[in-house]
């Protein structure tokens, strides 16, 4: 999938999205400019008519420091993945809040409009369709 930009620093990323059952999201990708890379897992457990938890997990892993050559691999690099990681873990929770209002004005929409860039978003709701009653 395409990346999408951040409104202050317009950073593009390549990531993939895998989407594991009904509620939960893997991304991951790596961070421009480095040899590192970014792991989120987001999971949706809906709570009631327009609400729900949401969970974020964040890992950023650095193979090596760049500048530091051999002596910025391994156990040296363990601080600043964790700095990384809480400082993604920040972010990541931001933007996600971001989309708050649209998920919770959302309707399902029996037959929605779908075009080829939705991708296979049509056999992943039929697949869904299985785990919902009728009301």
């Amino acid at each position: 999938m395409p990346g999408r930009s951040t409104p202050s620093h317009h950073l593009f990323v390549d990531y993939t999205l895998t989407v594991i059952g009904l509620a939960a999201f893997l991304i991951e990708g790596p961070l421009p400019r480095t040899d590192s890379s970014m792991h989120i897992v987001l999971h949706f457990t809906p709570i009631r008519p327009s609400r729900a938890h949401v969970r974020v997990a964040t890992v950023v892993e650095m193979d090596h420091l760049p500048l530091l050559g051999q002596a910025g691999t391994g156990w040296s690099a363990r601080p600043l993945n964790k700095l990384l990681t809480v400082l993604a873990q920040r972010w990541t929770c931001r933007d996600v809040a971001r989309d708050f209002p649209a998920w919770n004005h959302q309707r399902h929409t029996e037959q929605p409009r779908l075009t080829t860039a939705d991708g296979p978003i049509r056999r992943y709701r039929h697949w869904a369709r299985q785990h919902y009653t009728e009301q």
